[in-house]
């Protein structure tokens, strides 16, 4: 098997994936007149994607075991691509929704699945230089996204964000079946699958998520509230103790047990509710309230996204000379100036602030993300390394389908039925990016706890 063409349709299906997670934002605006919902309904296109990205998670190591690498990646790239067209062809936000739940299931496994296909190929000697490349995918598609967005968007309609996916699953499929039929073709037999604690797992998850978006509509001391809130509990306690008894967990508990790993999941978990919700509010303000069109939307988030993408390398590389701690929290701090710049931007400022608070919040993200995951992944035993990579992105995106579901809620609240006065839209925009510089500030505090720590 010739090794350098593998890259590529692993590279191309991340891309893909990693695409369809900010390219969808820019729209946002646009479907939420089309369909005529209010913002805390259109949250769920984006916010259930996101959950059933974290319910699928703990299945794909066992699912890798029973069919093979090989086959869940192709899989994987097919179902992600019907969810795409499905999502394309969506009547009703209903509809959408649904499709984008069917997108996830597919786009859930592509990152951890091409991760394993790359180490069973090369070698360590080999492994930083080829994550590398690799890796360009996953960043070059979050930097392309809100641009790309916003020009199909205004000159082709919310539809073809999702179409766009299908030329690039095409090809990553044919050279998939070119190149990558020997990695993990043949499987083992997989353990027996933890069913119930998988049960326990989901049901707490969508628990917790439902009860946090049904806040303002129910209230936050209303009966069903306190009573989504107690299921979400008692799962997660039954899910803690089934997963300390039994013998081949869906996920592994014993990783908490060091102080590294729990300081950078902490970090994620909080980093992600700040700014995925930030990024979800950032279109209705650049659209709704400063009147820009979709494409000069997409054009102001651009800076962010090639500040980001040309930091992280360097960010990475500081990291493992110096250590996570002090880098991890200048990156904190820089996306907490850039959400207070934008909570008071109105109609009137002026396009070199925008443009200021999003080159600060790329160069807070390319500070953050390389130092964070490295502390993670450093922070537990060798054995451990996969484990730690799910949950690193489980709580990435379940972090981040909380923030979405809390902002989304506060600017409703603050709206409430008259989403056409600028005052009020104003103020609701205001108050979201303030919490979610708060929120980013909180994360300081678990960050002062990273250490360089080399396990591995």
């Amino acid at each position: 098997m010739k090794r350098a063409p593998v890259i590529l349709p692993l590279m191309l299906g991340t891309f893909m994936a990693a695409l369809d997670n900010s390219i969808v934002n820019v729209s946002l605006p646009v479907m939420q007149q089309q369909f005529r919902v209010r913002i805390d309904d259109i949250q769920w296109v984006i916010t259930a994607y996101m959950l059933a990205f974290c319910v699928f998670m703990p299945l794909t190591n066992w699912l890798k075991s029973r069919i093979g690498l090989f086959n869940l990646y192709v899989i994987s790239i097919s179902v992600f691509l019907a969810g795409s067209i499905l999502s394309g062809f969506a009547p009703s936000l209903t509809f959408l929704i649904a499709a984008r739940i069917v997108q996830a299931l597919g786009g859930g496994a592509l990152t951890p699945v091409a991760l394993a296909m790359l180490s069973s190929v090369y070698g360590p000697e080999q492994r930083g230089r080829i994550m590398g490349w690799w890796g360009m995918g996953v960043v070059v598609g979050p930097a392309l996204g809100p641009t790309l967005g916003g020009v199909i968007t205004q000159y082709l309609g919310w539809p073809y964000i999702f179409f766009v996916n299908v030329p690039f699953g095409l090809i990553a499929l044919v050279l998939s079946f070119a190149h990558l039929k020997e990695i993990g073709r043949r499987s083992g037999l997989p353990g027996r699958f933890d069913l119930l604690g998988y049960s326990y797992f989901t049901i707490a998850v969508i628990a917790l998520q439902y009860g946090i978006a049904r806040i303002e509509k129910t209230g936050l001391h209303s009966p069903q509230t306190y009573g989504t809130f107690a299921v979400a509990i008692a799962f997660l306690a039954l899910f803690v103790r089934k997963e300390t008894q039994v013998r081949g967990p869906v996920l592994d508990l014993s990783l908490f047990k060091y102080p590294v790993f729990v300081a950078g999941i902490l970090v994620t978990a909080i980093r992600s509710v700040a700014l995925f919700g930030g990024l979800f509010l950032l279109p209705f303000l650049l659209q709704n309230l400063m009147g820009y069109s979709e494409l000069q939307t997409g054009l102001l988030l651009l800076p962010a996204s090639v500040v980001l993408a040309g930091l992280m390398p360097l960010a990475g590389s500081w990291s493992d000379r110096h250590g996570p701690r002090n880098i991890t929290i200048a990156g904190l701090v820089l996306i907490a100036l850039a959400s207070a710049i934008l909570a008071f931007l109105d109609r009137g400022s002026g396009v070199f602030l925008v443009i200021a608070a999003m080159v600060l919040r790329g160069a807070g993200l390319g500070f953050l993300f390389s130092p964070v995951s490295a502390a993670v992944l450093n922070g537990v035993q060798p054995r451990q390394v996969t484990t730690a990579s799910s949950y690193y992105s489980l709580f990435m995106q379940l972090g981040g389908s909380i923030g979405i579901s809390i902002l989304a809620a506060v600017h409703q609240h603050i709206v409430g039925a008259q989403p056409g006065r600028p005052d009020l839209l104003h103020r609701a925009l205001e108050t979201g990016f303030l919490l979610s510089a708060g929120l980013i500030l909180l994360a300081i505090w678990p960050a002062g706890s990273l250490a360089l720590s080399n396990r591995t």
